[in-house]
C-alpha cells in the first residue's frame, strides 16, 4: 500500500511521513529529496536555475518513479505536485491521498525566511494569497483531510484511523 500526504509547505508532510513510516514500517520518500538528489541542488537553486515549470515536470517524474515502486510506501508530495489534476489522480489510483490541512499561521512559522522554499520568498499578502487559493484544491485532490495543527501522535492516530490503516 502507498500513503502519499499533500499539503501546503509547512505542513509537516515530510514529518509526518516519516514518522508514519516507522510506525507502520513502510518505506518512506520525500519527492522534494528526490528531485534535489537528480539535480544535486536545493529545490530553491532548481526553481532559480530552470524555473517553476522545469521543477514541476521533474516533480511529476519524482511522483512517477514513485507509482512504479512496489511495496509498501509513504510518500511526502511537494506542496505543489498534487496540485495538477493529472498528478493527483495517479497517485489516488496508486494509493491513498491525505490532505494534512495545517492553519497557515503554522505553516509560516515552520518555515520561517524560507530560504529553502522558493514560493516562501514572496511577501506575506501573497504567500497568504496562495495559502488562500491552494487549500481549496487540496481539499478537493484527497481522499481524507487531517488537521495538521495536532501534535505528530494524534496526526498519525487519524491517518490510520480514517484511512483504515493498521
Amino acid at each position: 500500500m502507498k500513503i502519499y500526504l499533500t499539503g501546503f509547505m509547512g505542513a509537516g508532510k515530510s514529518f509526518i511521513a516519516e514518522n508514519l513510516a516507522k510506525d507502520l514500517g513502510y518505506h518512506f520518500i520525500d519527492l522534494d529529496e528526490m528531485i534535489e538528489d537528480k539535480f544535486d541542488m536545493k529545490i530553491a537553486r532548481v526553481f532559480q536555475r530552470f524555473g517553476e515549470q522545469a521543477f514541476r515536470l521533474s516533480e511529476t517524474a519524482a511522483l512517477q518513479d514513485a507509482i512504479n515502486l512496489k511495496g509498501n510506501y509513504v510518500i511526502s508530495c511537494g506542496g505543489g505536485c498534487l496540485l495538477s489534476e493529472e498528478n493527483y489522480i495517479n497517485a489516488s489510483n496508486d494509493g491513498k491521498v491525505f490532505f494534512i490541512d495545517t492553519s497557515f499561521e503554522l505553516c509560516r512559522a515552520r518555515f520561517g525566511e524560507g530560504h529553502n522554499r522558493p514560493l516562501a520568498l514572496t511577501n506575506e499578502e501573497q504567500l497568504k494569497k496562495l495559502y488562500d487559493r491552494r487549500r481549496p484544491v487540496y481539499l478537493k485532490h484527497s481522499s481524507y483531510t487531517i488537521n495538521g495543527d495536532n501534535d505528530v501522535v494524534t496526526i498519525i492516530k487519524d491517518i490510520k484511523k480514517k484511512g483504515r490503516i493498521k
